[in-house]
């Protein structure tokens, strides 16, 4: 299938990165010359920091990402291609195997009505 990417653009730079005619150049360097280095940061215009290429994963895998605070952190992968049914369970294992590593746990909610 190929590979992905997972980019974070800084809005407050929106201004700089339309002007600037060479972004996409460099958001295709750091792609193809960031593995294995990432984050990257990528700059356009006045804003050293506009955009920051987060990672790149097969596109079969799956990925766990946060976002916030102006970054994105990677939290897991899983990197197989499922069917339908394997894809639930696998998202579930991967949920479990980030949350466990992170001392948490999901835990069934309540019915409504019942007293807990």
């Amino acid at each position: 299938m190929g590979f992905q990417s997972t980019l974070l653009i800084r809005n407050d730079c929106l201004d700089a990165i339309k002007d600037d005619k060479d972004f996409g150049q460099k958001i295709h360097d750091a792609v193809t010359q960031g593995w294995g280095h990432m984050p990257v940061t990528i700059s356009s215009g006045h804003c050293m920091n506009a955009s920051e290429l987060i990672e790149s994963h097969h596109a079969d895998g799956r990925v766990v990402l946060v976002a916030g605070g102006s970054m994105i952190t990677r939290l897991g992968y899983k990197g197989t291609y499922p069917t339908d049914a394997q894809n639930i369970k696998q998202l579930k294992t991967l949920l479990n195997n980030v949350l466990t590593e992170y001392g948490l746990k999901v835990v069934k909610a309540p019915k409504k009505g019942k007293a807990e």
